[in-house]
């Protein structure tokens, strides 16, 4: 869920645009967050599941940051997350949890980015602009 009622966006066009991927199982979410994401200058790549995600990261897609949603079917956020920390060629690409729940709810207080549903278009801009400036995430 998405509250796209705030204003402008930070726009960050040209050839150097940050890709981000984003990984959510509810396709009406994963289309509004792309389409944010596109409006405001970012190149998207967006996927319905941990898995089809993990096999593209496989094939050698290395975004600037991840966004993903922390309650899906099959493999969970912090499942995926495991899997990327894992790999050390995926283990540094920053990621931001997303849910409509409390991230303590779930016991992932330690994942560093957190944005909880619904959230503004201006607070997602701003997270991943913060993410793309950080490192490592905080806790």
């Amino acid at each position: 869920m998405l509250d796209t009622r705030h204003g402008a966006l930070d726009v960050r066009a040209g050839p150097d645009r940050a890709e981000v991927l984003v990984v959510d199982d509810d396709h009406d979410t994963l289309d509004s967050i792309a389409e944010v994401l596109d409006t405001a200058g970012f190149r998207v790549t967006a996927t319905s599941s941990g898995q089809a995600a993990l096999t593209r990261l496989a094939r050698g897609y290395h975004p600037a940051a991840m966004l993903v949603d922390l309650r899906m079917p099959e493999m969970t956020g912090p499942e995926f997350l495991r899997a990327c920390r894992a790999d050390p060629a995926l283990a540094g690409i920053p990621a931001i949890l997303t849910s409509c729940g409390f991230r303590s709810d779930f016991g992932v207080a330690d994942t560093g980015w957190f944005l909880q549903k619904p959230f503004g278009v201006e607070d997602l801009i701003d997270m991943i602009g913060e993410v793309l400036q950080s490192s490592p995430p905080p806790s």
